[in-house]
């Protein structure tokens, strides 16, 4: 249970699905960190591994992460920063 006095919590790998009741109760308190530069590559099902290999299977010059705020939908809360690299490692 999250304490009801919460100032942020932050999603780095956690893949469950949060509720839209915690998403509403903690609007704009949760932060998840996303393995690639969205609104490309999220969704359900790109996480991990999965999201690099679709990245160069489909060729793109860049990758990154994002840091975003979690809405009751996946990968499409309203983003906070992004970090990109070309995909050549330069």
């Amino acid at each position: 249970m999250v304490p009801i006095d919460t100032n942020l919590i932050v999603l780095a790998g956690f893949l469950p699905i949060i509720p839209k009741w915690i998403c509403e109760k903690w609007e704009r308190k949760i932060i998840n960190i996303h393995p690639s530069l969205l609104p490309k590559y999220g969704g359900k099902g790109m996480y991990g591994v999965k999201v690099q290999e679709a990245v160069l299977r489909n060729h793109e010059k860049y990758a990154g992460c994002t840091v975003h705020y979690v809405d009751s939908e996946i990968d499409t809360g309203e983003i906070i920063a992004q970090k990109k690299n070309t995909c050549d490692g330069e």
